[in-house]
């Protein structure tokens, strides 16, 4: 397996020296943030990757029979309280996934509207594997609903080996995997209490935006 850890908040900031384990094996990353994990078994690894000031990720990986696979692994910095973050990792393909978060109001925080009521879209990837991240800094009463489009659309949500992560403070609140079957090009992931920050699973698939 080989792989990189970027930070999920600059865009195209890496990570060094960051701890990466998974089937046993563990290695740290280099100055590029890449890593390699030899030796895996085929079949799904749980990766665990951490570095000092950053929330620890977990993710599922499936490695395949000839021993490979390529992952991006994105770490949130430690969230000052009351911040949510929400991560999007994917695979090489599709290219060009997106996040959109409606906020209670109805407006959408996505690529063509990146700022707007307390919330901001802080990475956008338009070349395979991620992130992609928006922050919510100050959280307002009613829904939040969060989804990713699948806009390249080269190939299905359901092989994109698509990772979302919600984190708080300095844990990670929730965590979602694309669905692996169904079809469209809409993966309907949650929805957020603003008040309470109560969080529901969607983890849906469809032809047309939750809103």
């Amino acid at each position: 397996m080989v792989g990189q850890v970027r930070h999920a908040a600059i865009q195209g900031q890496t990570i060094s020296g960051a701890t990466v384990s998974g089937g046993g094996r563990t290695t740290t990353t280099g100055a590029d943030g890449r890593f390699q994990l030899t030796g895996l078994a085929p079949g799904e690894v749980q990766l665990r990757v951490s570095a000092p000031n950053f929330v620890e990720a977990t993710q599922p990986v499936t490695v395949t029979a000839g021993g490979t696979a390529e992952v991006v692994i994105a770490l949130s910095p430690v969230l000052a309280a009351g911040q949510t973050q929400i991560v999007l990792t994917w695979g090489a393909t599709p290219r060009d996934l997106d996040s959109y978060l409606w906020l209670p109001s109805g407006t959408p925080i996505y690529y063509g509207a990146k700022t707007g009521a307390g919330a901001s879209l802080d990475v956008d990837d338009t070349n395979g594997f991620g992130p992609e991240t928006i922050t919510i800094t100050q959280a307002s009463p009613g829904t939040y609903t969060y989804a990713v489009n699948n806009l390249s659309a080269e190939s299905p949500l359901t092989g994109s080996g698509g990772a979302v992560r919600l984190n708080r403070g300095g844990t990670t609140a929730a965590t979602f995997t694309a669905p692996t079957t169904g079809s469209g090009t809409w993966w309907y992931v949650f929805t957020m209490d603003g008040t309470t920050g109560a969080i529901t699973p969607v983890n849906q698939l469809s032809n047309s935006p939750p809103r």
